[in-house]
C-alpha cells in the first residue's frame, strides 16, 4: 500500500497503529478508509500534520454519512501508485462533495477528520465518550498487568502508548461530542474501528 492510500482522514497524531506483537486493542477509526493523495497538508491539517478542529453541525455529519458510498467508490478507483491527483479526479471529488453540501473535497475531509477525532475517544464496550487519553491509559494498565508478555515486548508497548498519549489532542468543541454521539451507530458502521 502506498503512503497516499493509508487513510482517508489525516488524523495522523490520533491514530493507533497495531504493533507487530498484536497487543493493542485500543479502538481507532482513523484507519477506516483509503488515503487520498493530497500532498503534505489539506484544509483539515496544518503543515506539521496537526488537525485543524472545527465546530461540527448535525447537517455536516449527516452529509458525511450520506456521501460515504459515493466517496468511497471514487477513492477506491484510484490507482495504488498514483502520487498526485489528476485534475479530472480532483474535479470529480470536489463535485461529489458539493453534491452533498460541502464546499469541496477539502471541506469534506475537514468534517471527516473532526468526526474521527471524536470517534477515537469512544469506549467500544460502553459506547460512551471517555476520551482518547482515557482509552490509552486503560490500554497501558492492561499491558502493565499482562504477565504473559515478554518483558522487552511490554517495555516497547508501554513506550509506544506513552508516546501516543503525549500526542493526544483534546476535542476543542464539546458540542462535537454530542453531535457524533447522536449519530454514533451509523458512523460506527461507516467507519469501522481498527482494534
Amino acid at each position: 500500500m502506498t503512503k497516499h492510500r493509508q487513510v482517508l482522514f489525516i488524523a495522523v497524531a490520533l491514530m493507533v497503529q497495531p504493533m507487530a506483537t498484536g497487543i493493542f486493542t485500543t479502538t481507532s477509526y482513523a484507519q477506516s478508509l483509503p488515503q487520498l493523495p493530497t500532498g503534505p497538508t489539506t484544509a483539515a491539517t496544518t503543515q506539521d500534520n496537526q488537525l485543524v478542529q472545527i465546530q461540527l453541525s448535525e447537517k455536516q455529519v449527516q452529509a458525511l454519512i450520506a456521501s460515504q458510498s459515493e466517496m468511497t467508490g471514487l477513492l477506491a478507483a484510484l490507482p495504488e501508485d498514483q502520487e498526485d491527483l489528476d485534475p479530472k479526479t480532483r474535479s470529480a471529488l470536489d463535485k461529489t462533495a458539493r453534491k452533498f453540501g460541502f464546499k469541496d473535497f477539502a471541506d469534506y475531509q475537514a468534517v471527516g477528520d473532526n468526526v474521527i477525532l471524536v470517534l477515537d475517544g469512544f469506549d467500544p464496550d460502553t459506547k460512551s465518550y471517555v476520551g482518547k487519553e482515557a482509552l490509552l491509559k486503560a490500554e497501558l494498565d492492561q499491558i502493565r498487568a499482562d504477565k504473559s508478555m515478554r518483558p522487552s515486548d511490554r517495555r516497547a508497548a508501554i513506550l509506544e502508548i506513552k508516546d501516543m498519549m503525549s500526542q493526544v489532542e483534546p476535542v476543542k468543541f464539546p458540542e462535537n461530542i454530542a453531535i457524533v454521539t447522536k449519530f454514533l451507530d451509523r458512523l460506527s458502521e461507516i467507519f469501522p474501528s481498527e482494534s
